[in-house]
């Protein structure tokens, strides 16, 4: 279940260029896998405390987390300044420390995950209604007690504020370039969009970036910081292409030839 739940977040970041439209996507298979382990944890005992640990440790908190990604990463888009990139950095910064605040306001759980210990398992990870958790983050064990332990909901906080804080440097890192990369003139992209979408897909079809383990995102990114050129979503437009009636590959094609030609012409002088 949770390797379907994988594979199906990577399909929508791979397809979508806009935040908010992979938020859109994203967040319904989040809701829905975890309403089915839900499911899962109320129709089906565990074998043993072990068992019940590792779901809780691990296997919750990895849906939960990207779940609480998402929804963090709504809250940051939608009020996210308008002003210059100065504001817009600072405002990015100031998210990255409420991060780092969650951590150190529960810091002693977050380095007992960190060490990768398991000494204290059956304190955080085992369901326990007539235990009291006082710490207001573990919420779930009093509203939830079936399927949460507490511990488990500041778990996938955890995980979440780490892939949160990820994206956010990534995105200082591209307001620091100027949307355009750190090397080279700048060149303008001046055929379709289409033909722009043919070329990521054909580089990622062909394996030729990172020994062919670039994903098609990663390649779109790239491109439209070397083109200087937004791509809303290259995903639909590829199925626009899938159904072309005559050739599928027009750009490429069109390359072929002129290489051609233009060997042919050297060879002649």
């Amino acid at each position: 279940m949770v390797a379907d739940f994988e594979e199906q977040l990577a399909n929508v970041q791979n397809e979508c260029m806009e935040v908010l439209t992979e938020i859109e996507k994203a967040l319904p298979i989040c809701r829905e896998t975890l309403e089915e382990l839900r499911t899962h944890v109320l129709t089906h005992d565990f074998s043993n405390q072990a068992e019940e640990i590792y779901f809780f440790k691990y296997i919750k908190p990895t849906v939960m987390g990207k779940l609480l990604m998402y929804l963090y990463l709504a809250e940051v888009e939608l009020n996210k300044p308008m002003e210059n990139t100065t504001v817009q950095k600072a405002y990015l910064k100031e998210t990255i420390q409420t991060c780092k605040n969650y951590f150190r306001e529960n810091r002693s759980l977050y380095r007992y995950l960190k060490r990768k210990r398991n000494d204290r398992d059956g304190e955080y990870f085992v369901r326990n209604p007539a235990v009291l958790s006082w710490e207001k983050q573990a919420l779930t064990s009093h509203t939830d007690p079936v399927f949460s332990t507490g511990y488990d909901t500041i778990t996938a906080t955890f995980i979440a504020y780490n892939l949160l804080v990820d994206r956010i440097q990534h995105e200082l890192q591209d307001i620091k370039r100027g949307g355009v990369p750190a090397y080279g003139p700048q060149l303008i992209w001046t055929a379709s969009k289409v033909d722009l979408v043919e070329l990521i897909y054909a580089l990622h079809a062909a394996e030729v970036c990172n020994n062919g383990h670039a994903t098609i995102k990663q390649i779109a990114t790239s491109i439209q910081h070397v083109f200087n050129i937004t791509i809303s979503d290259y995903y639909r437009t590829y199925l626009e292409i899938q159904d072309r009636k005559n050739s599928r590959t027009k750009l490429l094609d069109t390359l072929k030839e002129c290489l051609i030609e233009r060997i042919e012409e050297t060879e002649r002088v």
